[in-house]
């Protein structure tokens, strides 16, 4: 219904939004195609209106979506897709992400160590994740410390440094 109000009133921004939205919630029910062609109509939307925030955060919906079902090939572009644009945009203009105050970019380096740690390359994973640490820190975003360090006690994990993965774990 949302969605209908939005193009009746022509706001293609909401429209875009909520087509991400919905996107989200069919991932979350297991239909990767009804969350592609989603995200698909959203990026198609986002781009028409050249808004880098939205570009960005579609993508990497798009990336966690392909995650999930093992594509990681597509999942590594559409990330790195998105860290193109996150970058092109000031973590200020950004705001709060989701229900968290992790930025775009932060949140993208996180993504891309979940996209290798899924593959058992926890070197790649690490490097990534301490890259999204030092955004969390840089700009206070706790939230996203927490999962990032959590993530990086099961890289350690994987690579059986089980003293290191305690100690991150610890830390989260």
């Amino acid at each position: 219904r949302a969605l209908l109000l939005a193009r009746q009133l022509g706001d293609r921004n909401l429209e875009a939004w909520i087509l991400d939205g919905i996107g989200r919630s069919y991932r979350d029910l297991g239909d990767a195609s009804r969350s592609l062609q989603n995200y698909q109509a959203a990026l198609t939307i986002a781009r028409g209106l050249n808004d880098p925030k939205l570009i960005g955060v579609v993508l990497a919906d798009m990336g966690e979506e392909y995650r999930i079902n093992a594509e990681f090939n597509l999942a590594l572009d559409r990330h790195q897709e998105a860290l193109v644009v996150a970058r092109q945009i000031s973590p200020v203009a950004l705001g709060c992400f989701g229900t968290d105050a992790s930025d775009l970019e932060g949140r993208v380096l996180y993504e891309l160590g979940r996209v290798y740690r899924d593959q058992n390359e926890y070197s790649l994973a690490l490097d990534y994740y301490e890259q999204s640490m030092s955004f969390a820190e840089q700009y206070s975003y706790f939230a996203l410390k927490s999962t990032v360090l959590s993530d990086m006690g099961r890289a350690y994990r994987g690579q059986e440094d089980y003293p290191k993965a305690l100690e991150v774990y610890q830390q989260a």
